[in-house]
């Protein structure tokens, strides 16, 4: 294990649990009480370096976890990752886990709401092939460009069990004229890119949160 793990409360008796990813290819949810296993959930030839994301996702009073694993020979060498939600009481994946990466990509976020929270996860994928499986020998080489004679694409979704599919808040092909041409100076533009996208984020759940009610 590489990542701090996430202290949550699982068996409702008060004493915080422990739930973490291993380098290897397992997500392990440990009893806080006494440090006995609680369930283990694998991936098969699997790597992660991903803390999992708390949440309530199907609406039961148990945390559920988003979590992210690589496919590949190794660190730091991966062809793809996937994505997947565990049930919290038995570490059961919810939701069939998603090919929806090229390489690594870093841990997803919870933002909780009353009623359901939300999942932010990245996905990355090759513009002119929306797929994220293939081969390749080197851990830095652009694979869209070796691989498809593409550009690599970067999303920002969000999704939680109200919605009928993710939301993507950014995809970086619409944003590259503002982020990279009409923009200049990094500092300048990583602020304005930070800005715009939590207000679009924050205007969009409040959207999802308030859309009964009107």
């Amino acid at each position: 294990m590489i990542n701090p793990p996430v202290l949550c409360r699982l068996n409702q008796d008060n004493i915080y649990d422990l739930v973490f990813s291993c380098f290897s290819n397992e997500v392990v949810a440990m009893d806080g009480s006494n440090f006995k296993i609680i369930w283990i959930y694998e991936f098969s030839s699997h790597e992660s370096y991903s803390i999992p994301a708390p949440g309530y996702y199907n609406q039961d009073k148990y945390l559920d976890f988003m979590v992210k694993y690589m496919n590949g020979p190794g660190y730091p060498v991966y062809y793809n990752g996937e994505t997947t939600i565990l049930n919290g009481v038995n570490g059961k994946a919810i939701i069939s886990a998603q090919n929806d990466t090229v390489g690594s990509m870093s841990s997803p976020v919870t933002i909780s709401f009353e009623g359901g929270d939300f999942f932010i996860f990245w996905k990355i994928f090759c513009a002119k092939k929306n797929s994220s499986n293939g081969k390749y020998l080197s851990g830095t080489v652009n694979k869209c460009k070796a691989k498809y004679d593409s550009i690599q694409v970067s999303e920002l979704h969000l999704m939680s069990k109200i919605m009928e599919k993710p939301i993507i808040l950014y995809n970086s092909l619409d944003s590259y004229r503002t982020e990279y041409t009409v923009l200049q100076g990094i500092l300048f533009t990583n602020t304005y890119i930070i800005s715009a996208h939590v207000n679009a984020l924050v205007l969009k759940l409040f959207h999802l949160a308030t859309r009964d009610l009107l």
